[in-house]
Order: structure tokens, then sequence, then C-alpha cells
């Protein structure tokens, strides 16, 4: 992989969906102009990519896409970079799953799982 210009933010497993299998969110870093002394400015932006499931059971990665009816046929958009180089990296990191080999990773569950408190000691039930 050439010199990575994005960043894991997180990863999150869907087990009930039928669709789609795990979201992993990365960040982009992007050129946003310059300042008076001719600095480059930076901003984030965070895009998720979707683990995607196959009726027959098979997986694969793609960027978040919606399908519009246009001209009596669908087309499908999707909204990630059109820049191929930079997809075949973020393919390769996706498929070779390299966030999980670094520490301190946050994989949850589910994008809307709750998490579930205990209280320290009795005096902090609230009956």
């Amino acid at each position: 992989m050439s010199k990575q210009c994005f960043k894991f933010i997180n990863a999150q497993l869907t087990p009930q969906d039928q669709y789609v299998n795990e979201i992993v969110t990365l960040e982009f870093a992007v050129l946003n102009g310059r300042d008076s002394n001719n600095h480059p400015q930076y901003c984030s932006l965070r895009m998720p990519y979707l683990r995607k499931r196959t009726k027959d059971g098979g997986l694969f990665w793609g960027a978040v896409s919606t399908g519009v009816q246009y001209h009596d046929k669908k087309n499908y958009l999707s909204a990630r970079f059109s820049d191929s180089f930079f997809s075949e990296d973020i393919e390769t990191f996706l498929n070779e799953r390299s966030w999980e080999t670094k520490v301190n990773v946050n994989i949850a569950p589910s994008a809307f799982a709750q998490p579930q408190q205990k209280p320290a000691s009795q005096d902090d039930l609230p009956f």
C-alpha cells in the first residue's frame, strides 16, 4: 500500500441487518484552500464503508451508495472518491482488516447499541 492518506475511526458490526455485515468509518484530510501565508489548510471528511452481504452469503466492501430511477433505469450513485488509485488503497486497507492489528481499536457491536452501565454500588441504584 502506498502512503496512507486516511485514518481509521471505528468499526461497527451489524449482525441483524440482512444487507450490511459491518460498517467501517475512515477519515480523510481534504485540502480546503490556503491561508494568507499560502500554507495549505485542511478539513476532515469522514466516510463510512460497508461490508455488504450478497444473496448467496458472499461479502464485499463498498462505499455507501443509493439507487436512483432515471429514464426508466435504476442507476446506483456511489459516495466514494473517484480516484481509482486512492480507492485501491482503501480497498486494500479494508480487505486486510488493518485496524485489527493496532492496539486499542473500538469495535462496537452495532451502531444502535446502548452501553450497559452497572452501578458502582448499591447506593447508586434508582430505587
